[in-house]
């Protein structure tokens, strides 16, 4: 928790990247808890890295489904990212995968891109 607390707050405090890191390590401890999931997803919004945070909803999503704030900035990121690159192709987004068991399962994700014309 304490961890997850701090990643909230060195958002607030304008350092995204510290609150990625730290926000990522509240996952390895509790990866059964899904706001520290949300706060990553916020911290790479902020790093402009919108596949992670997409990821990073997606887990979040899985194990909280009917929370309405993770709900809704997925369906954000989703219809207001639209994940082009440089030459306007349309990039291909990312997958959720599982390991482990219990209460040492882990989410990650993993990016598939290619790139669509």
């Amino acid at each position: 928790m304490l961890y997850s607390n701090r990643s909230a707050a060195l958002l607030g405090h304008g350092q995204p990247l510290a609150a990625l890191n730290d926000a990522k390590r509240a996952i390895e401890l509790d990866s059964r808890w899904s706001k520290p999931y949300y706060r990553a997803a916020l911290a790479s919004i902020e790093l402009e890295d919108y596949d992670d945070a997409r990821c990073f909803l997606e887990s979040a999503s899985l194990i909280s489904p009917t929370d309405n704030q993770i709900r809704n900035s997925l369906s954000d990121i989703s219809q207001n990212q639209n994940f082009r690159n440089d030459r306007g192709r349309r990039v291909f987004d990312s997958g959720i995968y599982t390991w482990g068991s219990g209460a040492m399962g882990q989410l990650g994700c993993v990016h598939h891109k290619f790139y669509l014309t």
